[in-house]
C-alpha cells in the first residue's frame, strides 16, 4: 500500500511480496544419514518459488519408494510461520523400517518437474540383542573324536535383523571336551554378517553328556 501524508511528512511505502508457483522443496530439519529400524525421525520441507520465496498453502505429498518403513501423514500443506523471517513449511514423519537397509522417501508438490528424495540407511537394533539356537545340538561323536557340525547360533535384534561383528562366548559346563579354537573349555567367536557364530567341538576320551552354555 502507498501512504501520503501531508507536506513535510516522510511517505511510507510498504510492498507485500507475494511467492509465486511452488517450483521446489528444500528440506529445513535435520535427516541423519543413518538410524536404527523403528525410529520415528521429524522431516520438514519449505515450499519455494523460483526467486526463492517461501510459499503457503501448498500441500506437500510424501511416498515411501525403498524399504518398508513409513510416513505419516502423507500430504501436509505448508503454513506460514513468521520468527526472524518468514517461512512456508509442512512437516511429516518418516519412520524407519523395521528391516535394516535403505529407506528412500519421495516428496512433491503438485507441478514440480521431480519429485525430490531422501534416503535413510535403517541400521539394527544392537541394544535388543538375543541369540538363537540354529544347529548343532544333540549330537553324538566316538570317544575323542570331533563332533560331525559345529555348534551354531544366531545373534539378532528384536525385529530379526542379524548382528554382525560381535563377540559370542561358550563354555562348556559338563563333561569332558574342548574347542577346538581355544584347546579350552572356553572360547568365543565373531558373529558373520548373517549373525552367526560357529564352535567345533572335539569330546574327551570318555563316554559322557557334553553341555555347553553361549
Amino acid at each position: 500500500r502507498n501512504v501520503a501524508v501531508s507536506s513535510g511528512q516522510a511517505i511510507e511505502h510498504i510492498a507485500l511480496v507475494v511467492g509465486g508457483a511452488p517450483s521446489q522443496l528444500v528440506l529445513t530439519s535435520e535427516l541423519p544419514p543413518t538410524a536404527v529400524v523403528g525410529t520415528p525421525l521429524p522431516l520438514v520441507l519449505e515450499a519455494r518459488d523460483t526467486q526463492g520465496n517461501a510459499v503457503a498453502g501448498i500441500p506437500i505429498r510424501f511416498r515411501v519408494t525403498a524399504g518398508n518403513g513409513t510416513v505419516s501423514p502423507t500430504v501436509v500443506t505448508t503454513e506460514t510461520t513468521v520468527h526472524a523471517e518468514t517461512t512456508c513449511q509442512a512437516g511429516t514423519t518418516l519412520r524407519v523400517g523395521t528391516t535394516a537397509g535403505v529407506n528412500q522417501l519421495e516428496a512433491w508438490v503438485d507441478g514440480m518437474e521431480r519429485p525430490v528424495s531422501f534416503t535413510v540407511l535403517g541400521t539394527p537394533d544392537r541394544s535388543s540383542p538375543r541369540l538363537i539356537r540354529v544347529s548343532g545340538n544333540n549330537q553324538v561323536a566316538p570317544p575323542g573324536e570331533e563332533l560331525r557340525e559345529p555348534l551354531v547360533v544366531r545373534l539378532e535384534d528384536r525385529f530379526v535383523n542379524p548382528l554382525p561383528g560381535e563377540t559370542v562366548t561358550a563354555r562348556i559346563i559338563q563333561g569332558d571336551a574342548r574347542f577346538l579354537s581355544s584347546q579350552d573349555v572356553l572360547a568365543q567367536a565373531t558373529t558373520l554378517s548373517d549373525g552367526t557364530a560357529r564352535f567345533a567341538l572335539q569330546v574327551g576320551t570318555r563316554d559322557a553328556t557334553i553341555v555347553t552354555r553361549i
